[in-house]
């Protein structure tokens, strides 16, 4: 009984601290609903150019939208791996921090106290040993999140301490939530502290190459805890793009010091909670940096990049006046940026950008010295883009909803008969999302979710063992609407089991109609999810391939997933082990946004 008043006044607390923070949001999140309602009205859904379909145009001009969103990277398709196991990844990393030369780039929620994350610190300690000893210029630069990365006596900040001891060319920044703060910030217990917001991008960077991936650094995401992971090799601009982000967002976070205290970065005049103006200054200043620095990226086009430029994805003809709706939403990643407010210190690619993209094909790197040489050699099968890659940003606290964007035009833009392999460890969709896939998507979909004893927080104790519950409930829900509407032959939804492993997986797979592999996939660290939205800090690629091999690795990755699923439908919520408490059933509208 005691239990149960206690869950209900954190229930209630987190009601009050939910209808606060939507408050705070409905200024920045309003251009998000005008850009959302202009084409993801209640008429038909949107369908792609039939003429398009029936003339096999490339697969780039069929999202070739998304640029007007986001900024685009060609490459070729052959410099992409698909890795499909927690172990691949873990190697993956040892491998590419062992060969990096000049810089190490991470940014991840949290890194484990295991003996596999001492493991990878180490092989980070011996590189930039190695390039202490040779005078060379290996830089390495980590972003975690501070709640998370802070949370006990032994943690991140602790792990990673002696490298910040012992070399100079070590930096780690700990971004703080602005929306946790005053009395909120004092009373929040560890791990509860974790719901208001996070740093949650999952970017690992060994000189040109990246690894993007919604794996975190820890001992289950390197053995048994399924997530996906792509390795892009020689990638030099886009890797470039990313080390500016990780850079920019460092900025706006805490400085972690050698004798394990903090203090802000020099050139960012805001606190994160102390300031006194709920935080308003400090979220406008770095919501400007990123801007300026998706602005800069935008701003002229990289060769290899089709001259293709697609309507942004709508239901219905849209009048001018709603398009001009529609791209004031975008305007400030493409004009109006300020440049006193971009930071000095950025990768030095940054500052002659437009050089770069109009000599260098994206993904091949060319040292400034070899760069004649290099022009003149003749372009070979291996330099010819066939793919193209959309870095996509979400910070929905700061005001930028680039990810949201893109993810809701893909799904209400999709075709019928089209097929989408949409997966989440966490079934929290939003309810924008769920309404377009059930009421303004004509596409097929194959949804994949955790079954609760695959999910992370199945073994937990006290509250949090109430998460999978709450996550069948609203899957449960999601069915009841699929029935209703009669939608469950084309919505399916199935669940990933597997003995004594956990599922972390999220991402699409997009197959046009009649064809057998993916043309496009999204790959990163959002889970569909409020959190992803509103709450967190979140990116992932968009890539957009005609590369057989490339759509092969996916279309495998997909299968590899989804044989270890298991159908779910009505009959699936009335075994006993899917009983929701009802405490659970009263709260889970609220609580759903935290987690």
């Amino acid at each position: 009984e005691n239990k149960m008043v206690v869950r209900l006044k954190l229930g209630f607390r987190l009601l009050r601290c939910n209808l606060s923070y939507k408050t705070r949001l409905s200024k920045v999140s309003q251009p998000k609903e005008t850009f959302r309602r202009a084409y993801c009205s209640s008429e038909s859904p949107a369908k792609l150019d039939e003429n398009k379909m029936n003339n096999n145009v490339s697969e780039y001009e069929t999202f070739s939208w998304m640029k007007k969103i986001a900024p685009v990277f060609p490459v070729n398709g052959n410099k992409i791996k698909v890795l499909y196991q927690p172990a691949e990844f873990f190697t993956a990393l040892k491998d590419n921090v062992s060969k990096a030369q000049h810089r190490i780039v991470i940014a991840s929620l949290y890194l484990g106290s295991g003996h596999l994350e001492q493991e990878l610190i180490d092989c980070i300690y011996k590189a930039s040993q190695l390039s202490k000893e040779n005078n060379g210029n290996l830089k390495v630069d980590i972003l975690l999140d501070h709640t998370r990365g802070s949370r006990g006596k032994v943690n991140s900040r602790t792990m990673l301490l002696p490298l910040l001891q012992d070399f100079e060319n070590v930096s780690v920044a700990l971004y703080h939530t602005p929306d946790l703060r005053g009395w909120l910030r004092r009373v929040m217990p560890e791990k509860f502290n974790e719901t208001i917001g996070l740093q949650h991008m999952k970017i690992y960077l060994f000189d040109d190459t990246l690894i993007i991936s919604g794996a975190n650094l820890s001992n289950d995401y390197f053995s048994n805890r399924q997530d996906r992971y792509v390795m892009l090799e020689n990638c030099k601009d886009l890797s470039d793009f990313y080390s500016n982000l990780i850079q920019t967002t460092s900025t706006f976070s805490m400085q972690l010091q050698p004798d394990n205290s903090e203090k802000l970065s020099q050139d960012f005049p805001y606190h994160p909670y102390k300031d006194r103006d709920g935080g308003k200054k400090f979220k406008a200043e770095a919501k400007q940096r990123i801007d300026n620095l998706i602005h800069q990226y935008m701003q002229s086009e990289p060769p290899g990049v089709p001259s293709a430029s697609g309507d942004m994805p709508q239901k219905h003809n849209t009048s001018p006046e709603v398009k001009n709706v529609l791209f004031e939403t975008i305007r400030s990643y493409t004009t109006g940026v300020n440049p006193n407010t971009i930071p000095t210190d950025l990768n030095p690619s940054m500052q002659n950008i437009h050089a770069n993209q109009q000599n260098d094909h994206i993904g091949n790197h060319v040292d400034p010295k070899d760069h004649k040489s290099c022009i003149q050699n003749k372009k070979t099968k291996e330099d010819t883009p066939d793919t193209w890659v959309f870095p996509l940003i979400q910070m929905g606290q700061l005001g930028v909803f680039m990810d949201n964007y893109v993810t809701e035009g893909l799904l209400v833009s999709a075709p019928d008969a089209s097929n989408l392999h949409l997966t989440s460890g966490y079934f929290n969709l939003t309810d924008e999302y769920l309404n377009t896939i059930l009421l303004n998507s004509k596409a097929d979909y194959d949804i994949l979710m955790a079954h609760p004893e695959a999910n992370g927080f199945f073994t937990a104790r006290g509250i949090l063992g109430a998460i999978p519950p709450a996550y069948t409930r609203i899957a449960k829900l999601f069915n009841d609407r699929l029935i209703q509407h009669k939608q469950e032959n084309r919505i399916k939804l199935c669940e990933y089991f597997r003995k004594d492993w956990t599922f972390h997986s999220k991402g699409l797979w997009y197959y046009l109609p009649g064809d057998k592999l993916p043309v496009l996939t999204l790959i990163g660290s959002p889970n569909f999810g409020y959190r992803s939205v509103y709450r967190d800090l979140e990116s992932q690629l968009a890539i957009v391939t005609e590369n057989q091999e490339l759509r092969q690795q996916l279309h495998l990755e997909q299968q590899k997933l989804y044989s270890l699923s298991t159908p779910v439908n009505a009959e699936t919520f009335r075994q006993p082990d899917r009983y929701v408490p009802m405490w659970i059933r009263l709260v889970i509208r609220v609580i759903k946004t935290f987690f």
